[in-house]
């Protein structure tokens, strides 16, 4: 009765020919092993790269657009959630003089909190 079914027997013939070679998906998961460990070694680099690079101030980009601002006085201003960083304009708040869009006039773009330079002193006590 099985003799009468042709897909076993071919199925059964096509198996015991193919012994010697590794089955498909066996190659298949050689295959993936062998780019999840490139994939692996190349976040290992990045990281590393992040790491070296983290203390190298961001250079804004060429002929960006910077919106003239007023500068915040010394005792006001916006309130802000995030006062991490420090800007000539802004005083205390959440991006540092490279990122600032609304710079005022005479705008001192290495200003920090350690110094100043005249800068608005808002949130900073």
């Amino acid at each position: 009765m099985i003799n009468n079914i042709p897909s076993l027997i071919e199925s059964s013939s096509q198996s015991d020919d193919s012994d010697d070679t590794p089955p498909t998906h066996t190659a298949n998961a050689m295959q993936q092993n062998q780019i999840q460990l490139q994939i692996l070694k190349l976040l290992k680099e990045i990281k590393a790269d992040m790491k070296s690079s983290k203390n190298i101030p961001p250079v804004p980009p060429p002929n960006r657009p910077v919106m003239k601002g007023r500068k915040t006085p010394d005792a006001g201003g916006k309130g802000r959630s995030d006062i991490s960083k420090y800007c000539w304009t802004h005083g205390a708040c959440d991006h540092n003089g490279h990122n600032c869009l609304f710079r005022a006039e005479e705008y001192k773009v290495d200003a920090t909190f350690g110094d100043k330079k005249g800068g608005s002193k808002a949130r900073c006590s």
